[in-house]
């Protein structure tokens, strides 16, 4: 009897350890969350697929002098420099593209034109086809899909009146001008900065030339922008709400070559039209090894 009662308790307690194990591994298991693995509970199908979409973007290349490609999503282009180029680009695949610009068509998923006629609205369709679609996750995609928008190209910026014999700056772009904000190295102090233009001369040239820029604390504390084609206004280096900013700048108060820098940055506005956030870098041009980078975001104020 007493033989049978060990053998019970020995039982008994095997019987024990086996559930708390399995309760154990049942608590400490992993659940499945992966909406694209078959095995997981939360599974989906559909994830990941897409139904038919014509939807794009459109941009505007920007010429860095220092060998960037560089391309600027807007609705409002230059349209008028010399290196002009507006990409559309569709953002999904499809089997077959059909672009309606102006009186042409095109038919690849990204297309480049050189030029628009300038101070005018255009329309640009897209219109995407799929072959087969997947009813079973959009059972109202008919493989085809349309989008439409519209693009604005900035008149020239200047005429040359011939009674003043010098260039007149009507209709300036919209990121010229002055700017009030921050740099990240200094979030408490406000800093005005400038990219001006109409009746200042490039520092670095003949001053019966108009200077087409000049930029003033790009970085804080820097400005005479001494190599002209490199500034904000140039045919190179901007669009009507970005630009690059590729040069030399030395203290405002200082003619010193031990005082230059070569600057490097990208200045955008938002949406709003208002706003700009500058990202820069530089060097000193005597002593290489001192360099820095900073980044400025302010609100137009003229």
């Amino acid at each position: 009897m007493k033989k049978f009662a060990t053998i019970l308790f020995i039982f008994s307690a095997l019987s024990l350890c086996s559930l708390i194990l399995i309760i154990a591994q049942g608590c400490c298991k992993e659940k499945c969350h992966d909406i694209s693995n078959p095995a997981c509970e939360n599974y989906d199908p559909c994830s990941g697929k897409m139904q038919t979409s014509a939807n794009f973007v459109i941009e505007e290349y920007l010429c860095d002098w220092e060998g960037d490609e560089i391309w600027i999503e807007s609705d409002t282009f230059s349209g008028n420099r010399m290196d002009s180029k507006i990409r559309f680009r569709a953002l999904n695949d499809a089997d077959s593209f059909i672009w309606e610009i102006g009186a042409s068509k095109y038919y690849t998923k990204s297309v480049i034109l050189n030029s628009f006629p300038e101070n005018r609205h255009d329309k640009i369709t897209l219109i995407a086809v799929n072959k087969h679609t997947n009813k079973n996750c959009f059972p109202a995609d008919n493989g085809r899909d349309t989008s439409i928008h519209k693009i604005f190209t900035w008149p020239s910026e200047s005429y040359y009146d011939v009674n003043l014999k010098k260039d007149i700056f009507n209709k300036p772009t919209p990121i010229k001008g002055i700017y009030k904000g921050h740099y990240t190295s200094k979030p408490n102090l406000e800093v005005i900065i400038g990219f001006y233009d109409s009746n200042l001369y490039c520092p670095s040239v003949d001053p019966n030339i108009l200077s087409n820029g000049y930029l003033i604390n790009i970085p804080q504390g820097y400005g005479k922008f001494d190599n002209c084609e490199y500034s904000v206004n140039s045919t190179f280096g901007h669009t009507p709400f970005g630009c690059v900013i590729a040069g030399n700048q030395t203290l405002v108060n200082s003619n010193s070559l031990n005082e230059q820098i070569r600057v490097r940055g990208l200045a955008l506005m938002g949406k709003d039209r208002k706003s700009i956030q500058i990202q820069m870098s530089w060097f000193n041009l005597m002593k290489p090894e001192i360099k820095g980078s900073d980044k400025f975001n302010g609100i137009k104020i003229k």
